[in-house]
């Protein structure tokens, strides 16, 4: 089960309407946070630091996917302060099937995307990050 994060920029104080719509990322049970950043060809920040920045601009929200609105510092939590609740176990299947679809081993007894997929791994933090379309 997951959960995707928005940012709604330049919202209308009268009618609540956004300028812009940009997908932050994803929170997926027992996996590294999934944070979406840009390449040079669009508008997406390339980095946490640069979503922080964009986050807390003016007259900017931040919901989930089912329209509630998230404070900052509960987004941040979110991303960073992140942990599995399992221990690995290589003999479960479960935990088999994860390997052979290219997930790996991620700080804090998470799951995190290959570095084949992902791009600018964070190593040691625990979200990754991920350019292109993705829910």
């Amino acid at each position: 089960m997951g959960c995707n994060y928005y940012f709604h920029k330049n919202v209308c104080e009268h009618c609540g309407r956004a300028e812009e719509i940009i997908h932050i990322g994803k929170s997926s049970c027992g996996w590294c946070f999934t944070l979406h950043v840009g390449d040079e060809f669009d508008n997406i920040p390339h980095s946490l630091e640069e979503w922080k920045k964009l986050l807390n601009s003016p007259n900017s929200r931040i919901k989930n996917e089912y329209g509630k609105e998230i404070p900052y510092d509960e987004l941040m939590s979110i991303i960073l302060d992140r942990k599995g609740n399992k221990e690995f176990d290589f003999s479960r299947e479960e935990d088999i099937d994860l390997q052979k679809n290219h997930a790996i081993r991620g700080p804090n007894n998470l799951w995190r995307h290959s570095p084949e997929i992902c791009f600018g791994n964070g190593g040691k933090l625990p979200y990754d990050l991920i350019q292109g379309e993705f829910s």
